[in-house]
């Protein structure tokens, strides 16, 4: 017999914040491959408990998620004209990191600057690998040797390119990952679910489509090498262990 959406949410109720938290505690250690008789027990408790207050694997993942988990920040520069790598890079980091981003102008000010939105953890992770990668381009650019507004700005916007296409990669590959591992789809849940959230809070993210314009090819073609050989996944790893010990 299907459960009904009001039973679930008697369920989730009923059962309270103390017995969700000690059921995902029992689910985790029923996933510990080390202990295969510890995880045993631990799945028969889950499942147990899981059975008493009508509850499944959705609502265990999305429990106590709501839209107060949802906010808004200012990352970065603020100035009179945002440049376009900046921009184009905080698309592909919101994009793989689930957020959104809007150029805006700061209140009070006749400068932009770029706000990232989303879910309290996914934007910690989003606006640390969105700064880091900034730094890193500043840096390569500086380290390259290449002088002057135009050719410095060829330069940032090919490496930015080639970041953002190593972003998109890892997105798909992480998808990829995500539904192999998976197989009971507890992935797909949360996404779906912070993606509602996401809609019901700040609405659905359009961003245009930009190609890149150089007006130095030679500082471009340095600017695409030097993006391509920037390490990605070591920032993203360490923004997840940031967020997990703040």
């Amino acid at each position: 017999m299907a459960t009904s959406k009001a039973e679930n949410s008697g369920g989730i109720k009923e059962a309270g914040k103390k017995m969700m938290e000690r059921i995902r505690k029992l689910l985790a250690m029923a996933g510990d491959v080390s202990s295969p008789n510890e995880a045993a027990i631990a799945a028969r408790r889950a499942e147990r408990l899981m059975a008493e207050y009508n509850l499944t694997n959705a609502d265990i993942l999305t429990a106590g998620l709501s839209l107060d988990d949802f906010e808004e920040r200012f990352a970065g520069a603020q100035l009179k004209r945002l440049p376009q790598w900046i921009d184009i890079l905080g698309v592909a980091v919101a994009r793989y990191t689930g957020c959104h981003v809007r150029k805006v102008r700061v209140p009070g000010t006749v400068k932009m600057s770029l706000k990232f939105l989303g879910e309290k953890s996914d934007l910690e992770i989003c606006i640390y690998l969105w700064t880091y990668l900034t730094r890193v381009i500043e840096k390569l650019c500086d380290e390259s040797g290449v002088k002057h507004i135009g050719p410095r700005t060829s330069f940032k916007m090919a490496c930015s390119s080639e970041v953002c296409k190593t972003l998109r990669r890892m997105r798909e590959e992480d998808k990829k990952q995500d539904a192999t591992v998976t197989g009971n789809n507890k992935a797909l849940i949360l996404v779906d679910k912070k993606a509602e959230l996401m809609r019901q809070k700040f609405g659905i993210a359009r961003y245009k489509s930009s190609s890149g314009r150089y007006s130095d090819n030679s500082a471009a073609a340095a600017g695409r090498e030097a993006g391509r050989g920037v390490s990605i996944r070591k920032a993203v790893n360490t923004a997840a262990n940031v967020r997990r010990l703040t």
